[in-house]
This record gives structure tokens, sequence and C-alpha cells, in this order.
């Protein structure tokens, strides 16, 4: 659907007497024979008059980019343009609209990234982009250098397309990355959260980081360099959340640098604290901490001190309660049994450990039976 109505946006351009393709990443993925909807749209009409044409979100306009509101689909629309100094590895200091799609091709990152398709259908292909994937390989438009110092991010997308895509970094490309990584310091922690959950998603994700670590990428990724070289030295596909841990792990504390959600960082915190704790993946641990937490200690567990021979989720999911709600008793059914406010989590701590062990089921009668003596 999104393809479709991508094709009636560029005809719009087209009756209105401008020029628009798609560009970029979906037609990569499309060639591959992979599904996506992440379509976006180059065009010499300018935002104003973008704006005009379409409904529409204006979130880079100062970069020249507009998303486009169109058939209940959004489309990333940005003009035709050549690029003037970068000063923070990211951003340009100044954008220029030019009327020549070449010339907003030469500012793009990869060939594989530089085709583009017409409304009818027809392909351009201005840098060789389709051999390049034919034969998967990542090589940058130009001079590889002066593209990874323009926007350092590129550099962790080149490894992204090693990952997912089972891609080879062409050797200049790969030589470049070498004198230009260094720029992922100024890069926030939002963005390289982004491209590391690319690359961790893929299943071609030990390549990419056996990379990283050989172009001395890892130096330049905050508080994490430590962990990228256990993993590889210890052969360990883990997920992102997995890594994040390891790494924090090693360096005995949770970056400040990446802004996880409260809930993700507690989950991380305790997995790592949990290390120290002697009673860690018993019932009632699990009981306690939930089956996120459980997961993760359980792949600390295994990394660090001894690898288990189960499965923690089934484990988790064999514990005959796994939170209070379960229980067939509660705080005002105590209360009325007697008991003072001071006495209920002693009595429920009691009854938890007990239904955990297997020693008390968990039903109403058996439990105040069991209370009464």
């Amino acid at each position: 659907m999104d393809y479709q109505k991508a094709l009636e946006v560029l005809r719009i351009f087209k009756n209105h007497g401008y020029e628009a393709y798609i560009v970029g990443g979906f037609l990569r993925d499309r060639l591959l024979g992979i599904s996506s909807n992440d379509i976006d749209i180059t065009t010499n009409a300018k935002p104003d008059e973008i704006k005009i044409l379409f409904e529409y979100v204006a979130v880079g306009e100062r970069f020249g980019t507009i998303i486009i509101k169109y058939g209940g689909c959004f489309f990333e629309t940005t003009t035709f343009r050549s690029e003037g100094e970068y000063a923070d590895s990211r951003h340009p200091l100044d954008v220029k609209y030019v009327d020549d799609i070449r010339l907003d091709l030469e500012r793009r990152d990869f060939s594989v990234n530089a085709l583009i398709m017409d409304y009818e259908e027809k392909l351009y292909d201005y840098h060789n982009g389709i051999s390049d994937l034919n034969n998967k390989l990542v090589k940058c438009i130009g001079d590889p250098i002066k593209r990874f110092n323009e926007d350092a991010l590129r550099v962790l997308r080149a490894f992204s397309l090693v990952s997912k895509k089972g891609f080879t970094i062409e050797h200049s490309t790969f030589e470049a990355i070498k004198t230009s990584n260094r720029g992922l310091l100024n890069i926030s922690s939002e963005r390289i959260d982004t491209e590391l959950k690319k690359i961790f998603d893929g299943d071609n994700k030990l390549e990419a980081i056996s990379l990283i670590v050989k172009t001395n990428t890892h130096l330049y990724l905050k508080d994490l360099s430590e962990g990228f070289v256990y993993i590889i030295n210890n052969n360990i596909n883990s997920s992102l959340q997995e890594f994040y841990a390891l790494s924090f792990y090693l360096n005995g504390k949770i970056s400040d640098f990446y802004h996880f959600s409260r809930k993700d960082r507690e989950i991380i915190d305790k997995s790592i604290k949990s290390l120290k704790n002697e009673n860690i993946l018993s019932k009632r641990w699990m009981f306690d901490n939930g089956l996120e937490i459980s997961k993760l200690a359980c792949f600390l567990y295994n990394t660090f001190i001894e690898k288990l021979d189960y499965d923690i989720s089934i484990k988790y999911q064999e514990l005959k309660i796994k939170s209070l709600k379960d229980l067939e008793i509660n705080g005002y059914d105590l209360l009325n049994l007697g008991y003072q406010e001071k006495e209920i989590k002693e009595k429920f701590d009691i009854i938890i450990d007990k239904i955990l062990d297997g020693s008390l089921n968990n039903c109403y009668n058996d439990i105040v039976k069991y209370l009464k003596g």
C-alpha cells in the first residue's frame, strides 16, 4: 500500500512540473527481496512548494526535509541539495538547493543507497549501486573519508549492512573507517543506540562486531569498548540489552551517557547486582524480580559465573505463582482473620515461600487452614 501511495505522490509532483523519485534504503531492500514500508522521496520542489501540494509535518525544514502525509501514509521528502561544511560530525552548517538529482546523490553515503526510481518505476543508477548490491558490497560514494567525516553515524550504518544484509565492506571504505570513526564521540547516545539496535538485530552481528573491533571503532563508543572485545573473544551472541548489561558489569557501573527508560535501567541494574546474591535464580528470587530481570540475570550468570543447563524462561513459567496477584488470599482476608497490618508482610512471605516450594496449595481454604495451625 505505501509503495503504491508513494508512486501516486511522485505522479502528483510530475503533474505539477516537478521531478521526484523514491530514493535510498527502500529500493535497496526491494531489490534484495526484503519487504519495507520506509519510503523516502527526493524532489526538486522546495519545501514551501511541497507544503502547497500536500498535507505535511515540518520536522527538518531547515535541511530541506518535509514529511508528506498522503493516503494515510507518511513519506520523508527532501529537496535536492548540496551541503556545506559539517561542524559536529552529523549536521551540515548549511544546505544549498540544487536542480540536478545527480548533485544530490553525490552527498549520500553508500552506492547501494543512491538508487532512485521515478513514477513509472524506472530505476536510475548513477553510482554503480546495482553492481555493488549484487556483490553485497558497502562502498562509499566519492571520497569515503569525506563521507564519514560529514556524518560519523555512517560508520555504524556500514556495520549495520554487514549485520543485517550480509554485506562486505569495500577496501577503501573499510580503511577510511579506521581514520574517521573518532567522530562517533560527537554523536548523541540516542543516535548510537538506534544504530546499535540494527547491528544487534542482524543475523551476522558477530561478523559486524568483529569488524567494529578490528577498525578500533569500539574505542569511540562510550563505555562499551570492553564489552565489544569480550563478546568477540568469547563468541557471545547477545541481544543489545544483554550487551549493555555485560558491558556495564565489566565497567563496574551503568553508563550515564545512554538514556535508558526508568524500567530498562532498573532491569539492567538489578540484573547486575543480582550476581552478588547467593540465592540468584531461586524460585523466590524469580518471583520477586520477574521474568525480564530473571532472563537478563541468567545471561550474566551464564556469561561470568557458570553455564546453567536449563532454560530460565521455562523455569519461570513453572512457578506456581508469579506475583501477589496470583495468590488466592489478599491483605483484606488476613485483616479479617485478625492479623495486624504490621504482621501481613511477614505472613505473605511465609505463604509465598510455602507455595513456591510446593508444601502449600495456592487455595484459600488451604492457606487459611495453614495459618490457623
